[in-house]
């Protein structure tokens, strides 16, 4: 080889080595088409065009984990064009990004801005140049992903734009949460319904001062909701005041939600005062556990997560009369940073025991609470099982993956089936 081809040889190599040096980490997303049901779904922020630790929107994605914490796979939610659907960076992290499964488990739903990736943060955009607030829904599939489910409630000339989530029982109704103006009370912001779906969506605002951080469907149709501020007395859990159709246990109505029904029931333990630590209840989770005979709405234990002076889970039972506070716990060494989503359901080999997932920008932490209906769970108890691949990424909610839709057909082979059971037996 001659010295002029190995020189030439060594000058291409190490181009080729600082560029490589030059190119930013990326972890490969897995585009999927579907979700497997019994998996979770995490609601991630930003990627390498976009870092999530921005003051900026940022790119949301949908990606499925086992509960073991293996990730599988992304559906992209889009980022431009005439739909985005975007969130403000951890920059200016304000508790959005809540991820919801619907009450009959077939619809994941959550909220944010219609505004491109890279434009600027949605909280630093005054008066008529605010984003218009939309809500993302998806079902078992990628093809169902629709993000143009306008909220008139935050949008542009609205008094703030605080939108951090939107639950539902269907798909097709939704209640919207967020945080009161900074000037007091005010018809935007709070606590809103959405009729229908797409741009000809309707809006009622429900209440417009309360500090939402989450809400959540319970038992008989029953609104729960954490708060993060004292606009309604405590940093707590609350009973929302609403009207429930007798019929179908849902709710088809706009709430009602007069202040002397804002009522704290979701009782505070005299014997430890406030909420302790001054925390936010940034996030709900309510089961219904054998061996207790009492309950509120069919439920009887509940979990909220917090985030202020000491971030951490609270666990509460219903004792007939009122929630009891059974021991608040600091999460572990690694700590939770901006605690968002939090969902727990029954642990699939003992019935008293709670499988609890919780997000936080930094990661997906499991633990299962052995204690029964009405024990005190333990401290440092909680365990990392994944985090953002990589540093320009952060992770908002998380929730179960909706299982698929039953098909027409389908449903017609079972009514069939079901009538010729039935002649038979009359045979």
């Amino acid at each position: 080889m001659t010295p002029s081809l190995k020189k030439s040889l060594f000058l291409t190599a190490l181009a080729v080595a600082v560029g490589l040096a030059s190119v930013p980490s990326f972890a490969a997303d897995t585009p999927i088409t579907q979700f497997t049901p019994g998996d979770l779904v995490v609601l991630r922020g930003g990627d390498d065009a976009n870092s999530a630790t921005a003051a900026t929107q940022v790119s949301l994605y949908l990606d499925e984990y086992t509960t073991g914490g293996a990730y599988v796979g992304t559906i992209n939610v889009p980022s431009s064009g005439g739909s985005p659907l975007t969130l403000p960076g951890t920059g200016d992290f304000q508790h959005e990004g809540i991820l919801s499964l619907s009450s009959n488990g077939q619809y994941l739903s959550f909220a944010g801005y219609q505004a491109s990736a890279g434009s600027a943060d949605a909280f630093v955009q005054p008066g008529a140049s605010q984003y218009q607030a939309v809500i993302g829904i998806i079902g078992n599939s990628a093809a169902s992903l629709a993000t143009n489910t306008v909220v008139n409630a935050y949008g542009p000339n609205s008094s703030n734009p605080y939108i951090r989530g939107a639950v539902s029982n269907d798909g097709t109704q939704f209640w919207t949460f967020g945080k009161y103006a900074s000037s007091g009370a005010t018809s935007n912001g709070g606590l809103s319904y959405v009729s229908g779906t797409g741009p000809s969506a309707t809006t009622s605002t429900v209440e417009g001062w309360a500090d939402w951080r989450d809400i959540v469907i319970g038992g008989n149709g029953q609104l729960y909701g954490g708060t993060g501020s004292s606009s309604v007395g405590n940093h707590a859990p609350y009973v929302v005041d609403n009207t429930v159709n007798a019929t179908t246990h849902q709710l088809n109505t706009p709430l009602t939600l007069p202040t002397a029904n804002l009522t704290n029931n979701l009782a505070l333990n005299t014997q430890l005062g406030a909420y302790p630590g001054g925390q936010s209840a940034s996030a709900l989770a309510f089961l219904d556990l054998p061996g207790d005979p009492n309950s509120q709405n069919g439920l009887n234990v509940m979990y909220t997560i917090g985030d202020q002076s000491t971030p951490g889970i609270v666990k509460y039972y219903f004792d007939g009369t009122t929630w009891q506070n059974q021991t608040d716990v600091a999460l572990n060494t690694t700590n939770v940073a901006n605690p968002t989503g939090l969902f727990a359901v029954q642990d699939s080999g003992n019935p008293n025991w709670v499988d609890i997932t919780v997000t936080g920008t930094n990661g997906l932490y499991t633990f299962v609470d052995t204690s029964g209906y009405n024990g005190a769970i333990l401290a440092n108890a909680f365990t990392l099982a994944a985090s953002p691949r990589t540093a320009n990424e952060a992770f908002f909610g998380v929730a179960l993956a909706p299982v698929a839709v039953p098909e027409p057909a389908s449903l017609a082979v079972l009514a069939l089936a079901g009538a010729g059971l039935l002649l038979r037996r009359r045979r």
